[in-house]
């Protein structure tokens, strides 16, 4: 550590500029769309599901009653 670390308050531009796909509003986009897709594959699971299109095995029918 320097002299001048030590005299000196830490300030923005002391700082490198944090790449884009590290930025925290790049992170929260990503993980909002996940999200959405996540959240729409899962309404129409449910939806097949709920209409008899998807039939669960044996196995999930049971698992699931637990």
């Amino acid at each position: 550590i320097s002299a001048w670390a030590l005299a000196h308050p830490l300030e923005a531009h002391d700082l490198p500029k944090l790449q884009d796909n590290r930025s925290a509003a790049y992170i929260v986009d990503v993980i909002t769309k996940s999200y959405a897709r996540r959240h729409v594959e899962a309404d129409d699971y449910n939806a097949c599901l709920a209409s008899g299109e998807i039939k669960l095995s044996t196995r999930q029918r049971i698992w699931w009653t637990l």
